[in-house]
This record gives structure tokens, sequence and C-alpha cells, in this order.
């Protein structure tokens, strides 16, 4: 089983590896502890890309994550600014204003892309995230679609109203309910409108020769996996 405080120490020192994707691995199902996260974050200076689906959060957790990725008050500095794409697991409304929180101060994210539960039918985690967005000109991607996304009127006001002042923002509604209802159209139609205004906006955000890691399944790899990850630190390119 791979040692999660290993993983994130081996990735300090880590010089070429771009994309981490953490996916349907078992030992990623249980709450995190986030601290030797946290410290890779503050000083790995290579990861542009770090997927978390799976990740539960303890609030406290969350937040500690979403301090790295924020801008300090007092200084005006951020202490992670390389990361650039963040996919993250989001519980509850409580955990999404953490998140918002994030959102209002980052200005390295491009790419945001939030997964919950579905059974939690909840409209706010969209809204409090939407509307988190006012002041941020930064991020060009806001993947909803592994969210719970209802045709309601209010959402789909939020929606509009967002698109209309960050018309450099992309949001991907693929699947959700509102996109399957007959008004989603007019959606459809902004997105295309504020694209052509955007043609420069693209979404790969990760070089394409940039070295990137997947790790899914079973977690009797793990032994396999920390040696992969430490061969990949050492390497000089």
């Amino acid at each position: 089983m791979i040692d999660r405080d290993k993983l994130w120490e081996l990735l300090k020192s880590n010089e070429v590896l771009e994309s981490l994707d953490i996916e349907g691995h078992n030992i990623f199902r249980i709450r995190s502890t986030s601290q030797s996260l946290c410290d890779m974050l503050r000083e790995n200076t290579k990861l542009s890309s770090l997927r978390l689906p799976d990740a539960r959060w303890k609030v406290s957790e969350l937040k500690e994550l979403s301090g790295i990725l924020s801008r300090d008050a007092a200084t005006g500095l951020q202490a992670n600014e390389t990361l650039k794409k963040l996919v993250l697991f989001v519980e509850d409304s409580e955990q999404a204003e953490v998140v918002a929180n994030m959102l209002r101060t980052n200005r390295t994210i491009r790419e945001l892309a939030i997964f919950h539960s579905f059974w939690l039918k909840s409209n706010d985690i969209v809204q409090i995230l939407l509307e988190a967005l006012e002041g941020n000109n930064v991020l060009r991607l806001l993947d909803l679609s592994g969210c719970y996304v209802p045709e309601e009127q209010e959402v789909f006001d939020t929606i509009l109203n967002r698109l209309q002042n960050n018309p450099w923002l992309h949001l991907n509604l693929r699947g959700t309910l509102l996109s399957r209802s007959l008004r989603f159209s007019i959606i459809q139609q902004k997105l295309d409108q504020n694209a052509s205004l955007f043609q420069s906006w693209n979404p790969s955000f990760v070089k394409s020769n940039g070295a990137r890691l997947f790790l899914c399944g079973s977690a009797r790899a793990g032994k396999c996996t920390s040696h992969l990850i430490q061969v990949l630190c050492d390497a000089k390119v």
C-alpha cells in the first residue's frame, strides 16, 4: 500500500513530473492527511496539474490546502504559484465555501473541476462557486460536469450572469440536468459567443512534453509506484 506521506515527500524535490492524477486508488478514498500534501505544494515548483477526485477532506484539511493556493492579505504572496489545474471532491456547501474563498484570491489556477456526491442534490455548491468568481479574471475553465446542476431558474440566472461578467470563463456542464433542458441552448449560445471573443483560450495548460503520472486501481502496487516516483524525482532533464 502506498505511503501517502512518502509520496508527497518524494514530490517535494520533483523536477520532472508536471501532472499527477490519483483516481480510483483505494488509499485516497479515505480522508486525506493534508499536512504532507501542503508541505509538498509549498516546495514543488514543477507540478502544474493535480487531480484528486476521490480524496475526501475534513473542512480543516481543505482549508489548509486552500490556504496554500490563496494570496496572503498582508504580503500579496501565494505559497504555491505553479499549480494551474486542480480537481477536487467537495462534499457539501461548507467545503464549497472554503474553495470559494480560495478562488477569490487565487491568481494561478486556470482549470478547476469539482466533483461531489450526486445523492446530495444541493444547488448551493454551484451557486457558491460561481458567485466567488466575481473578482477572478484568471480561471478559464470551471468543470461542473461532476456536480448536481439542476434546471432551476436561480441556477440558470446565476450561470448567465457569470458568463456575462466573466466572458473569458468556459463552463463544462456536460451531462448535468441543466444541459438536458430546452433552455440550455441559451447558455450554449452565450458560451459560443464568448468563445469567439476569446479564441486564444486553450483548455490544455499542461505541456504535452511534460512527464505525467497516473495512479489508479489496486493499492497493492504501492511499492512499485513509490519506486517509480523516486526514479522520476531523481531524473535529470
